[in-house]
């Protein structure tokens, strides 16, 4: 009964994600791939993670999530913001 209840609202909450992320879609140039989709609900999921944490997260390479986060920017969907406390780290 309880995890019944739980998987129903996990379902509404992704669907609800997805809305969110697809919303004004048509007015983009480029979609997102289905690794861009994950990417962007594990950056969601964790708040605003450092390229490490999204990379140790992952378990991939900071090279490989560098070029997915650059491209994310690319298309509008995520935002770099500089650490006030470390210069070098980007949230």
């Amino acid at each position: 009964m309880l995890e019944e209840l739980f998987n129903s609202v996990y379902e509404k909450f992704k669907l609800n994600f997805y809305k969110s992320i697809f919303k004004g879609l048509e007015d983009r140039e480029a979609s997102l791939t289905p690794t861009e989709i994950l990417c962007v609900e594990v950056i969601n999921a964790l708040g605003r993670p450092t390229i490490k944490e999204l990379t140790e997260f992952m378990e991939t390479s900071q090279s490989n999530m560098a070029y997915r986060v650059s491209n994310l920017m690319k298309k509008g969907y995520i935002k770099k913001i500089q650490s006030k406390e470390d210069k070098r780290e980007y949230l």
